[in-house]
């Protein structure tokens, strides 16, 4: 029975270290793994801006100087740096505050999924059969290059429409994409 017991007993000693071993190499360990922080890069705005397309759906964490809030609730920011043209428009997450005006100027970091709006044809025949009907939109709508579009009369939709389509012609594509991050948090860089 002692006979037994022994190489029992050693081929036991053998498995738990071999066990120890393979657990505490983190390409072994979901656990592990997951415990790992990875370091995403901080995109700039211009970064942002040319890149944008591949970032679609994804999270990622942008800073830069806050060059305007929405005064309308504060839904909506837009931030820029020395290189861009115009804003990265930020909206507000879900069971977030909205953006105080305070942070005008500040630099912040922003945590948020990329979202896109496509502007085709179509797009702009329902905006113009909208309009058509005489109904004032308050819509959480397009900012295009930093610039606020609130509550607009008809006149003023169908001159924006036309732009846009004219900025559509222009691009000699069939539609144009816009840009924005969904904020998940933000914090203001010191």
């Amino acid at each position: 029975m002692k006979s037994i017991k022994l190489p029992l007993i050693v081929l036991t000693v053998f498995i738990l270290s071999q066990f120890q071993s393979f657990s505490t190499n983190p390409a072994n360990n979901v656990f592990l793994q997951k415990e790992q922080k990875v370091e995403k890069a901080v995109l700039t705005p211009s970064d942002f801006k040319k890149n944008a397309e591949k970032y679609i759906g994804k999270e990622v964490e942008i800073a830069g100087i806050v060059d305007h809030i929405c005064k309308h609730g504060g839904k909506k920011m837009f931030l820029v740096d020395e290189e861009s043209n115009g804003g990265v428009k930020i909206t507000v997450g879900d069971n977030m505050a909205a953006f105080t005006q305070d942070l005008v100027g500040e630099t912040v970091k922003v945590r948020g999924i990329v979202e896109a709006v496509k502007v085709d044809e179509d797009y702009l025949n329902k905006m113009e059969n909208e309009t058509g009907k005489g109904i004032k939109h308050k819509r959480e709508g397009l900012h295009v290059e930093g610039k606020h579009n609130e509550e607009h009369e008809s006149d003023e939709r169908s001159e924006k429409i036309e732009n846009l389509r004219k900025m559509l012609k222009k691009t000699g594509k069939d539609h144009i994409l816009f840009f924005s991050v969904k904020a998940t948090g933000y914090e203001v860089v010191k």
